[in-house]
């Protein structure tokens, strides 16, 4: 089974941490889509329209760039594995390690009965136990490693997602079906959905991979503003230059 690692050019450190995870594995590195100082209409021309409507529902914060980037990171690979000859691949973001000897064979075989593999993740609702090795995940976070089908892929790639793009951790929870992730409406996302449309998934109670911490990796998405719409500038009048350091502090913390 094809393995293939997201990973932005400019972060040489964590290409070479899944280099050491992955030692004694095949895989292909996706060049990561870069939201380092991207805008809304950048996005846009890139043929990604934000869902500005969508809030964080722990943070209540709007999408960040880099939140952005992600989702049309893992885009990228759905669409190479959907124009290809793979009947699937694993995928994985370059800050998770390996925790356990990889079986490619099982997940191979368990690619046959669902659409998506979760190697590891997060669980935000509640799970549902399959067998003492296997869960049904209900709201599954963190899509850092997980294994996918080729027709998976392409259900992936045939909604609205791209005229509305959400995290790539609420877009995949809502394709197998769960619809209390956050306040959005689930066709604004999915043209029509249906219980044929929904995905399948299965989660390892003991995961294959964990995602190394942020403050051993680093991180953009919480350092960086909420993606503004609209370009904002703000006018004020002032006789004396020390007082505005509270709205000059303020403004540049959101990015204003």
């Amino acid at each position: 089974m094809n393995l293939f690692v997201i990973n932005l050019d400019r972060r040489p450190d964590r290409l070479s941490q899944i280099r050491n995870t992955l030692a004694g594995h095949k895989w292909s590195k996706i060049p990561a889509y870069d939201g380092k100082g991207k805008t809304f209409n950048d996005f846009v021309r890139d043929g990604f329209t934000p869902d500005m409507d969508w809030r964080d529902p722990l943070l209540k914060r709007s999408l960040t760039p880099t939140e952005i980037a992600c989702f049309i990171s893992h885009y990228k690979c759905w669409r190479h594995l959907a124009d290809s000859n793979n009947e699937g691949i694993i995928i994985l973001e370059d800050d998770v390690t390996l925790e356990k000897p990889l079986d490619t064979e099982k997940i191979s075989q368990l690619l046959k009965l669902f659409d998506i593999v979760y190697l590891g993740y997060r669980e935000m609702d509640e799970a549902r136990e399959l067998n003492k090795e296997l869960v049904i995940p209900s709201y599954p976070y963190l899509a850092s490693s997980y294994a996918i089908t080729r027709e998976a892929a392409r259900k992936l790639l045939c909604t609205a997602i791209t005229n509305n793009v959400i995290p790539v951790d609420e877009y995949l929870p809502i394709m197998i079906g769960y619809d209390k992730s956050s306040s959005i409406s689930i066709e604004k996302h999915i043209n029509i959905h249906k219980d044929a449309d929904k995905l399948s998934a299965i989660a390892f109670k003991d995961p294959y991979f964990t995602q190394l911490s942020r403050s051993v990796m680093g991180s953009d998405i919480e350092r960086e503003a909420p993606l503004m719409k609209y370009d904002v500038k703000v006018i004020t009048v002032a006789t004396d230059e020390s007082k505005m350091e509270t709205l000059q502090t303020s403004a540049d913390k959101f990015g204003i």
